[in-house]
Parts: structure tokens; C-alpha cells; sequence
């Protein structure tokens, strides 16, 4: 038998086996489609992001066995506006999607508007029918394991190939069989507030994971010089230091003060020598060439005004996609600027405007832009304001959740750097992009984790 063939079964016997646990232990539900958001942010096959993809929908078919098997035990909840807001946004993209497969002739653009189809599906799902309905401590701890296992598998993938293939070699499979750093490292903004709300947990077990879990996320983020990475985990580590301040609880603030100096100590030191030289390293971490480092992490939160000439490209697709918007809405084709291209035309379409701002264009002749120039190009004005409605409610769900005000901040910045993130890299193909964001999502729960524990303050208490 070919090994094409033998491939394809195991692939299709790896979907149906999730089926079946899923059927079998409801509850799995929530924790398969997390574990298949953040492993979808890494793995990938032929260099398509379509693991998540793949299995979502295999937890979908056991979803809807579910429903249909088990109806008369589950309790139905009442639409709200956030519901019909995101039913509306993927509506809208599958439109889009149909839209761009016609106007470009490309049958396989199909793959999102299934892709869109299953994500209205999973949302109803989650919001609906309190039979999927996960604790949020659970999802805490869920999250934060998943990080674990995600990066350390992660951290395999790039030490194996730089054994195989020498210096740089864990850069040289991404794209490939993983994602680039940018878009591998999308969980963090999840994960890493996950972390920090496991941290104030009494069970000394919980804390060990969100200490486990700082300890790879830092150290991948480091190895692989993902600056969005790094800057990811030093604002989150100064808002927990600022949160736990602000709770009387020195000991846990002190503890992400360590994480925030490891973070900026490994940033700075030169990984390709750590290893051979790590004396060496260390000493040029506090050198000029250190400080060069951090330095450069620094700059790169001025990639719109003043970019480095890696975000040189980033900046250059923000000013076409405004200068897309402007000369359509006033000259050209108002209904271009309205309602954009159509799904994926973004990649010929975005050409004429980055080539007016000096841009090189590759030889195949098409462009891969960040997701927000992709999303307004696709989608034109109407899809970035459901977007951005989207956001809103999101936004208003965790200022109106009961969870302590510091923990709210947490989880809004969250929020915010997953905006944010458009700009950096294109992750609307991510299932864990919409998980965020829809009612019911992974913030959203977070925001109802509410039971702050007083683990610190006892420790305070025993040493004063």
C-alpha cells in the first residue's frame, strides 16, 4: 500500500478517534478544542496552518452527536447581542469567502468558508448548550498544560533541527512543518494570563505548572528571538507585579520580577554560543552587544513611525492598506472600500499600494500581508467594523464579569494584544484568534475565574 494512502487513513483514524472520546467523555469537548487552538498556532502540514482546522471539525461531529443524542438533558441557553454580533461576522466571511473563490477561480478557497461554517457551529455550541460548559478553574489549568506540552514541543522541534542541520537550523523548518515565531507565539496572550491567575491558586501542584510554564514559555521565546514573544511576557510580568503590589502580596511580586529579569537577561544573551560558550555569553549579555538586544526589542514597538528594516514591510502594509481605503472611498470604487475584495484577493490586490511606497515585490508576484491589511483588503470597512464590534463586546463582558478589578486589567491588555497581533502577523486562519473573541470564548471565562486566593497573603502573614 502506498504510504500516501496509509498517511491519509491514519490521518482520517486520528480525526475519528477524537470523535469517539469526545461522544464518550462529553466534558472533553472544552478540552480538545483548546489543546487543538494552541497546537494549531505550532504544527503544521506542507507548511499549511490546517491542524486545527482538521480536528475541529472532528470535534464538531462529536458535538453534534451529542446535541442530537442527548438534547433532552441539556439546558439551552437565551441569544444576546454579542451571539448575533459574531453569527454576523461569519456570515459575513463566509460571503467573503464564496466571493473571493469566484472572483479568483480557485475552488480551495472553499477550505474557509467550511472553516467559517464550522466556527459559527462551535459558538453556537459553546454559548448554547451548558452541556459543554467547562469550570473556569479547569480551563485555567487546561490552558496553562497545553502551554507546557506546547512548548516544549516547540523547543524539540528547534533543538532537533539545529542538531541536524547546525547553527540557525531551528529557523530553518518554519514555515514549513512550524509556523514562524510571530504566529507560533499567539498563544502567549492567553496562556501567560492563564498562568497567572493559576499562580494565586492554594495548591501548591497548580502553582509548580504556572511556574513550569514560565519557564519554557521564556526560554522559547528566547531561543527562537521572537521579539513579540519577549514583549508579550514583559508587559504581562510588570502587570502582575503591578497587580500583586497593589494586593499587599510581596512574595508573588518578586517572583514575576524574576520572570521579567530572566526574560530580559536571556533576550540579551547570544543563544547560537550559549551552548558551546556559555561563560562567554553570559559575560556579553551585560556588554554593549547585550544591551544592543534589548535595545532592538525596544525599537521594534516603533515598527508604524519608525521601523527597523525587519518590520520595514509591516509598516509599509498598514500605510497601503489606509491608502487602499482613502483612494477608494474617495475616487475609485467606494464599494471596494466598503466591502473589500473579496476572502484572499488580498494578495494581488494590496500590490499597486506597497509598490507606491517602494516595496519589492517577490517574483511569483503576490504579497503575504499582516491580518489587518489582509482583513480590510478582503472584507473592506463593513468587516473590520463587525471585527471591531466584535472586540467591543468582548471588552464589555470582562469590565461587567465579577473577577477583581486587577485581573480585569489583565485580561483586557490581553485582549488589546490580540488586536495588536494583526498587525504583527496574520492570524486569521487561527482557531484560537475566534476562540478569543466570541461569546463565550477563552476570555471571557477567565474573566469569571473570580476566586482569588489568599495563598499569598498567608505566606505574608507567616513571615511577618
Amino acid at each position: 500500500m502506498p504510504e500516501s494512502i496509509i498517511s491519509i487513513i491514519l490521518v482520517l483514524a486520528a480525526g475519528f478517534i477524537v470523535t469517539i472520546v469526545v461522544v464518550v467523555k462529553p466534558k472533553l469537548f472544552w478540552i480538545s478544542s483548546i489543546l487543538v487552538a494552541i497546537f494549531g498556532s505550532g504544527f503544521m502540514i506542507s507548511g499549511y496552518a490546517l491542524v486545527d482546522e482538521y480536528f475541529l471539525g472532528f470535534i464538531l461531529l462529536a458535538g453534534l452527536i451529542l446535541i442530537f443524542t442527548r438534547r433532552k438533558s441539556i439546558s439551552f441557553s437565551d441569544a444576546n447581542l454579542h451571539e448575533t454580533v459574531f453569527i454576523l461576522l461569519v456570515f459575513y466571511l463566509i460571503l467573503q469567502s464564496f466571493r473571493g473563490m469566484i472572483l479568483l477561480d480557485d475552488w480551495r478557497i472553499i477550505r474557509y468558508a467550511i472553516y467559517f461554517i464550522m466556527l459559527g457551529m462551535f459558538s453556537y455550541a459553546i454559548h448554547r448548550w451548558s452541556f459543554f460548559n467547562l469550570s473556569e478553574k479547569t480551563t485555567l489549568l487546561i490552558l496553562v498544560c497545553s502551554g507546557i506540552l506546547y512548548f516544549v514541543f516547540y523547543l524539540t522541534h528547534g533543538v532537533y533541527f539545529e542538531y541536524i542541520l547546525g547553527p540557525l537550523g531551528r529557523f530553518s523548518k518554519q514555515g514549513e512543518l512550524w509556523s514562524g515565531s510571530a504566529y507560533a507565539m499567539f498563544p502567549l496572550v492567553v496562556l501567560v494570563p492563564s498562568a497567572i491567575l493559576l499562580f494565586d491558586d492554594s495548591s501548591k501542584k497548580y502553582r509548580l505548572f504556572s511556574i513550569l510554564f514560565f519557564m519554557m514559555s521564556v526560554f522559547a521565546a528566547s531561543y527562537f528571538e521572537s521579539r513579540i514573544g519577549l514583549t508579550c511576557l514583559i508587559i504581562f510580568s510588570v502587570l502582575a507585579i503591578a497587580r500583586n503590589l497593589y494586593n499587599k502580596q510581596v512574595i508573588s511580586s518578586i517572583f514575576y520580577l524574576l520572570i521579567l529579569l530572566s526574560t530580559i537577561l536571556l533576550w540579551s544573551i547570544p543563544i547560537d554560543n550559549f551552548i558551546t560558550e556559555p561563560k562567554k555569553s553570559f559575560v556579553k549579555s551585560f556588554s554593549y552587544e547585550g544591551a544592543a538586544s534589548v535595545n532592538a526589542l525596544v525599537d521594534s514597538g516603533n515598527f508604524v513611525f519608525n521601523p527597523r528594516t525587519s518590520d520595514l514591510d509591516r509598516n509599509q502594509q498598514i500605510f497601503a492598506t489606509l491608502n487602499y481605503i482613502k483612494l477608494n472611498l474617495l475616487k475609485d470604487d467606494i464599494n471596494k472600500a466598503l466591502f473589500g475584495e473579496g476572502f484572499y484577493k488580498h494578495k494581488t490586490a494590496i500590490i499597486p499600494y506597497v509598490k507606491q511606497l517602494g516595496a519589492k515585490i517577490n517574483t511569483n508576484g503576490i504579497v503575504r500581508p499582516i491580518g489587518i491589511s489582509a482583513f480590510v483588503i478582503d472584507t473592506g470597512i463593513v468587516g473590520l467594523l463587525l471585527l471591531l464590534f466584535n472586540f467591543w463586546l468582548v471588552a464589555s463582558s470582562i469590565i461587567k464579569s465579577d473577577t477583581p478589578f486587577p485581573n480585569k486589567i489583565i485580561i483586557l491588555i490581553a485582549l488589546l494584544i490580540t488586536f495588536i497581533w494583526l498587525f504583527i502577523s496574520n492570524i486569521l486562519d487561527s482557531f484560537l484568534f475566534f476562540l478569543l473573541i466570541m461569546p463565550s470564548g477563552l476570555l471571557i471565562k477567565l474573566s469569571h475565574y473570580s476566586s482569588m486566593s489568599n495563598v499569598n497573603k498567608e505566606l505574608e502573614d507567616r513571615l511577618s
